[in-house]
């Protein structure tokens, strides 16, 4: 709003920022040297530009076949969790038969069957010497 306020009240203050930009401009336009300057600039930014878009592209397919793969894998994954929990549940399974098994075989008339075996031995071998 002020700016239009300061057009109608001044119109030659309008000009005068015109002109100033326009200066700006052709400020900029000398530091490039040449129009010849500025077009093989343009050219070096659009070679740029292309090998940008080239390595997008080359991307962009990289990351269709990450997801066609991992698209793939996803049923792998769950067969192999569903095995992972049915093998987990059989192995709990037998832990609990063989905890089972220890607790309802003593192992006491083992070591007692050891020692009265071990005493025949003996036995055995000083009546041989004699």
């Amino acid at each position: 709003r002020e700016r239009e306020r300061e057009r109608e009240r001044d119109p030659s203050a309008e000009e005068a920022r015109d002109q100033r930009r326009q200066e700006r401009a052709t400020r900029r336009l000398r530091g490039f040297g040449s129009m010849s300057a500025m077009a093989e600039q343009n050219r070096q930014q659009d070679d740029l530009l292309d090998g940008i878009s080239q390595q997008l592209g080359g991307l962009h397919e990289r990351a269709k076949q990450i997801h066609t793969e991992s698209t793939l894998h996803v049923p792998l994954m769950e067969d192999l969790d569903v095995d992972v929990e049915t093998t987990n549940e059989a192995l709990k399974m037998e832990t609990m038969h063989a905890e089972g098994i220890r607790k309802s075989s003593g192992v006491c008339w083992l070591y007692v069957t050891v020692i009265v075996l071990f005493g025949v031995m003996v036995m055995l071998i000083v009546l041989g010497l004699n």
